[in-house]
């Protein structure tokens, strides 16, 4: 399905501008109420909650695994390249802690298996807790609509701090109901739109987007439930707009960043930082060069890492594959 690629393609095209503008934020480059930040107040509004939907599409097929192969499987792919970043991100602001936002903690970084250390290390610790919870759940034969109640009651629990014992536990709760309605509702999500022509998807794409956004600036700040109602309709938008783009030229583009969503998503907060540090270092201090310029070096820097890694037949800095490729 050539839509999922792209999708994934835009929300990672917006994950490294949430952290690039954040990033800036937080050096005091970019103010508070700059148009970058409003900006990524907007993407934060279903961006993360539409990666969640994403991998719940998947959730199906894993259920039907063993519970050794799904563990396994889960190993490879969100524990192994966590531990591996955890340490690359630990070395890389010890490298760089004259330029980092946060230097180096050498005694958080030694509780990352509790908490995650680093920034954007929490996806996928959330996404292992969050499939590994749905995993279990289905095989207790659990009813799909009291699966969803419960994943419902558990997003309104954390968005009243129940589960704050454990914040990362707490974070997780509040995006499983993403995951779950995802896996509940998949032949519905993948059907959603028309496939006979483009414009369509795409009008619809941004009618669920704008009505969002005119949503959110009328009533911001309306609670949990109102949230959930934003999040879905952004969800709902950048689908309709991946399966409109997923039938013209840009999709080569967006697919292809799809499939590189994890190199990409693991490696850009380094690529952020460099440009950063490049741009300022140039006396660059024009909002939009930084922004764009980290969006892009971040996007681009990562997935030169990962197309390298696939040429040269090197998978072990983002997962670990279930067999070593030998050479005849």
């Amino acid at each position: 399905m050539v839509w999922l690629d792209v999708c994934k393609g835009i929300c990672i095209i917006l994950v490294v501008f949430g952290h690039v503008s954040g990033g800036l934020e937080a050096t005091g480059t970019l103010a508070p109420n700059s148009v970058w930040i409003s900006l990524r107040q907007w993407v934060y509004l279903f961006h993360m909650p539409a990666f969640f939907v994403l991998s719940g599409i998947f959730a199906p097929q894993l259920s039907q695994l063993s519970f050794g192969a799904f563990f396994r499987g889960r190993l490879r792919t969100i524990v192994y390249p966590y531990v591996v970043w955890t340490i690359i991100i630990v070395g890389a602001q010890f490298a760089m802690a004259r330029f980092v936002n946060n230097p180096p903690d050498f005694l958080r970084a030694a509780y990352f298996l509790i908490e995650p250390y680093g920034y954007g290390l929490w996806f996928l610790y959330s996404l292992f807790i969050i499939s590994s919870v749905f995993y279990i759940l289905g095989q207790w034969k659990i009813p799909t609509l009291f699966l969803l109640l419960l994943a419902t009651v558990l997003s309104l629990l954390a968005s009243l701090n129940v589960f704050g014992f454990w914040p990362i536990l707490n974070t997780s709760m509040s995006f499983f109901i993403y995951y779950a309605a995802a896996a509940c509702a998949r032949e519905k999500i993948i059907a959603l739109p028309p496939v006979n022509g483009w414009l369509k998807p795409l009008l619809l794409g941004f009618v669920g987007l704008l009505l969002m956004t005119i949503l959110y600036w009328v009533i911001a700040g309306a609670g949990w439930l109102f949230n959930l109602l934003l999040a879905g309709l952004g969800i709902i938008g950048v689908i309709y707009l991946a399966k409109g783009l997923a039938q013209t030229i840009a999709s080569r583009v967006l697919a292809f960043l799809g499939l590189f969503s994890l190199e990409i998503y693991l490696a850009h907060p380094l690529w952020g930082t460099v440009s950063r540090v490049l741009l300022l270092h140039l006396k660059i201090n024009s909002p939009a060069i930084l922004v764009l310029g980290g969006v892009l070096l971040g996007v681009g820097g990562s997935l030169m890492i990962g197309v390298l890694c696939r040429i040269v037949n090197f998978p072990y800095l983002f997962k670990w594959p279930t067999k070593v490729a030998t050479k005849p």
